[in-house]
């Protein structure tokens, strides 16, 4: 007969610091689960509030849920000492204050065996309260659906990528043995220590699935809590985790079959972390200086510029080159400003020619599209935003408004943020603005899809 361990399909590994006010709810949506044979594995970091005491709480009640110490080194060493102890073929990480579905771990195991995958990814969202609404699910696999109905590799996916971007540990299933047998662990980073695990689990997979559904699976919660590495991340931690997946994909001889996806991703997160100013002004200048002097260079980027097939991502060595720190081009030049440059203006020039298109969203993407357009001679109708502080601001001549403001003369609303979209269209839906047709950028930013096949109406997309 066999053990309890023995019969565990998934071992979720959770590491814990101080995250008593959120630590309950998110125990609960792994018990919640539609799968029942779950290993839980709970690594508490050093906690100095009540959080080991809830785990040992519930340790008493649920035999599967299993508590483990370490000193508060941090979420690094705390993943890979649960990684040690799972029991499971099949692992996945959570943050002590994020959700998951409650059929998330179902779906994503039933995908792994049916596809004998190596990993299996699913979406996340923002709305830790609010139930999905579908429009999100709907967009993604108008597009994606290809992705959750056959295994891929990296290799196969477009030069945007559609799951290398994400550095995220928690929205992907991968096997133990896969993580075991190359070696993938998090790195000993303050910030960005999920990079190189992240990156490292798609890179070495040969069979890849996405989630059948495309709807949000997990709920992640931002907030200013040392688990979530993210928002702790300074650029020179996210240099320190690129060089990691350079030096590895040299070691095992992917690097020219991969470098392109490489290059993008690692230039566009570096970029991403110098417009988000983590850290101080003094410590992002002297990173820029040595990126420019020697960084780029010893971890293959500037290299880069011979690449055509980078298309107008090949330009990011130059800005470096040409650009001092204080100039803040970065702040313009960030993935979804190239991502339209490298799609072509053509199309969004029609488009906004032809209707009358706001942008919604006066936050650093939003900024930069409008930026980008501004650059091209595209007009736009105006820029929206739900924040009553951004409203009144100006953006390139533009007075961001309310939606209500300008929903009666507006056409199509562009939608840039992945996280954001259901709220912003739900807020739309309470409007009764039903006609306004929404263009979810990412999707044609991500996709081949031409310009036309991503605008959507609310009624369609529900």
């Amino acid at each position: 007969m066999k053990s309890q361990a023995e019969k565990y399909k998934v071992s979720v590994i959770m590491p814990v610091y101080n995250s008593q006010r959120y630590l309950r709810e998110c125990i609960a949506s792994v018990l919640d689960q539609t799968l029942k044979e779950i290993q839980i594995i709970c690594v508490d970091d050093g906690s100095t509030d009540d959080s080991l005491a809830i785990l040992e709480e519930y340790s008493m009640v649920y035999s599967n849920l299993q508590i483990l110490h370490t000193e508060h080194i941090g979420a690094a060493n705390a993943r890979n000492t649960g990684l040690k102890y799972a029991k499971a073929d099949y692992v996945i990480f959570l943050d002590s204050d994020d959700l998951f579905e409650n059929d998330m771990l179902e779906e994503m195991f039933n995908s792994a065996v049916a596809y004998d995958a190596d990993v299996v990814v699913c979406q996340y969202d923002r709305n830790i309260s609010t139930p999905s609404t579908g429009y999100l699910d709907y967009v993604l696999s108008s597009y994606m659906r290809r992705y959750g109905q056959q295994t891929f590799t990296l290799r196969e996916l477009p030069l945007e990528g559609l799951l290398l971007l994400d550095n995220s540990p928690w929205d992907r299933l991968c096997k133990k043995s896969l993580l075991i047998d190359n070696g993938i662990l998090f790195q000993d980073l303050k910030g960005a220590n999920d990079v190189y695990y992240a990156h490292m689990a798609v890179i070495c997979a040969n069979r890849i699935i996405h989630t059948h559904s495309f709807k949000p699976m997990i709920h992640y919660r931002r907030i200013n809590n040392e688990s979530q590495i993210s928002n702790r991340r300074k650029v020179s931690d996210i240099y320190e985790a690129y060089k990691a997946v350079y030096l590895k994909l040299v070691e095992i001889g992917r690097i020219e079959e991969l470098y392109e996806k490489y290059f993008m991703v690692a230039f566009g997160m570096i970029v991403q972390g110098l417009s988000g100013a983590q850290g101080n002004d003094a410590e992002n200048k002297k990173f820029y200086d040595f990126f420019v002097k020697s960084g780029m260079k010893n971890i293959g980027l500037e290299q880069g510029i011979e690449h055509e097939g980078l298309g107008v991502y090949r330009q990011y060595p130059y800005y470096f080159k040409s650009y001092s720190y204080e100039s803040k081009w970065y702040t313009k030049k960030i993935l979804i400003g190239l991502q339209l440059e490298q799609k072509g203006m053509s199309e969004m020039e029609f488009l906004c020619k032809q209707n009358q298109v706001v942008i919604w969203g006066a936050g650093t993407q939003g900024i930069v599209i409008v930026e980008v357009l501004q650059e091209h001679g595209i007009r736009l109708a105006g820029i929206v935003d739900n924040s009553l502080a951004k409203q009144g601001m100006f953006v390139c001549g533009y007075e961001v408004k309310a939606f209500q403001q300008v929903c009666e003369e507006m056409d199509i609303a562009v939608i840039s943020s992945k996280v954001y979209f259901e709220s912003i269209c739900e807020s739309i839906r309470r409007c009764g603005m039903e006609k306004v047709k929404i263009l979810p950028l990412f999707a044609y930013v991500e996709s081949e899809l031409a310009l036309e096949d991503c605008i959507f109406t609310i009624d369609e997309m529900r």
